[in-house]
């Protein structure tokens, strides 16, 4: 009992920490990861011996994933390449460390992640609406918000991301929480009633001004689905209107004639109607890049993390306009084809059916927050987010009860 106290303890700090995700300790090793370097040991010296027990499915896919992307990093001759493939070890060992501590102590998962997210609610809430505050006052960005000039549509705006590195981490450590909580029956949490932790995950995705707020919204919809056949069908088009509003906001700027466009994320005017202009979003632009990069070199593409490098020794032949900065292709599928051609897709794939394997026929709020971070891996890079490879943990340690063939049942 008390090395499974002590287990629990150190996870729950070690996924806590993600609060202070974007805390640089030292030359880009963050905090989470400092704290890591001293919690990861630990746990896995008390459960080594179970680090392969009860292996399913999803483990193979997950080990299968990493061994050929951490092999494709190191024949890569980009000097990022190498950074990748400790990010990629690092994720490794925090599954399944943590996954092989669980299994140990039979600790009981869910109420750890819960409880990890709410500390983290706690701590990330409150400051990034003291940062959004300071920004809207000052019309300066601070260490817990952004100021946004000529923000599309919302003008000039405060975004809050306390330190979380951005308003979308922000958004997506917001949402990821609101969804864990809807599946813990447990009332209280920390002593403090849910009701007001679904609150604050409102005040901050507010904060945050993240489109992801948009999904989120049609996700909500999704889980409360009417039985209704009158509200049926007003559910649905809201549900496909959020989901088209999100797709072309993050593709497409639409902005006043007179307006200063932001050269960083404005691109090619595709379409002027009246007083408004519409478009190309850098998102969009680094997708056709990608899709050039990938075409060019299919099979193995241009090397993990050398996108951003490639395509700047290449604006020319690619025809990129030289105002749009380094960035990296902020898509998981794109950046994995452009980055890893045709074999990254195939292990990328490996994955998802895994992970739809393992949740065939169940529907609840995880389903949801699964299908929430499939939407928006065509917009950013999952697969370097913590909370995803918990979720996924999270799926393989517990067990949920099956529901029928309504995909907008709620089996709680």
């Amino acid at each position: 009992m008390r090395w499974a106290k002590i287990s629990e303890y150190l996870i729950l700090v070690l996924i806590s920490s993600l609060a202070f995700y974007n805390i640089n300790v030292y030359d880009h090793f963050y905090f989470p990861e400092i704290i890591s370097l001293f919690i990861l040991p630990i746990l896995f010296l008390l459960s080594w011996k179970n680090i392969f027990s009860d292996f399913q499915f999803l483990e193979t896919a997950i080990l299968i994933y990493f061994f050929i992307e951490i092999i494709r990093n190191l024949n890569t001759p980009c000097g990022a390449a190498m950074h990748e493939v400790f990010i990629q070890l690092y994720l490794l060992i925090f599954y399944f460390t943590i996954r092989a501590s669980s299994i140990s102590y039979k600790l009981d998962f869910l109420k750890i992640f819960s409880k990890s997210l709410v500390i983290i609610l706690l701590i990330s809430v409150p400051l990034a609406v003291i940062g959004f505050i300071h920004a809207s006052i000052s019309s300066q960005t601070n260490a817990l918000a952004w100021f946004y000039p000529g923000f599309p549509i919302l003008g000039d705006i405060a975004r809050g991301r306390a330190f979380l590195g951005t308003p979308e981490m922000l958004a997506y450590f917001l949402i990821t929480s609101y969804f864990i909580l809807l599946i813990n029956k447990d009332n209280q949490i920390l002593g403090i009633n849910k009701s007001l932790y679904f609150f604050l995950c409102l005040i901050g995705l507010v904060c945050s001004a993240s489109k992801s707020f948009l999904v989120f919204l049609a996700l909500l919809l999704i889980y409360y689905y009417p039985k209704k056949r009158v509200l049926k069908n007003i559910y649905l088009f809201s549900i496909f209107l959020l989901l088209f509003l999100y797709f072309f906001g993050t593709h497409f700027l639409v902005r006043n004639k007179n307006s200063i466009l932001n050269s960083d994320i404005s691109g090619e005017t595709i379409a002027q109607i009246n007083q408004y202009s519409i478009s190309k979003s850098s998102y969009t632009e680094l997708k056709e890049i990608a899709i050039q990069c990938g075409l060019k070199n299919p099979i193995i593409g241009v090397g993990s993390s050398c996108f951003g490098e490639y395509y700047s020794n290449h604006r020319s032949e690619l025809n990129i306009r030289n105002s749009l900065p380094i960035y990296d292709p902020h898509s998981t599928w794109f950046g994995q084809f452009a980055e890893n051609g045709i074999i990254g897709c195939l292990c990328l794939l490996l994955l998802c059916f895994a992970i739809y394997f393992q949740m065939k026929n169940r529907w609840d709020s995880i389903t949801l927050l699964i299908l929430f971070y499939l939407l928006i891996s065509m917009n950013t890079d999952i697969l370097n987010f913590r909370q995803f490879w918990l979720i996924l943990l999270l799926i393989s340690l517990t067990k949920f009860k099956q529901s029928d063939n309504n995909p907008f049942e709620k089996t709680m």
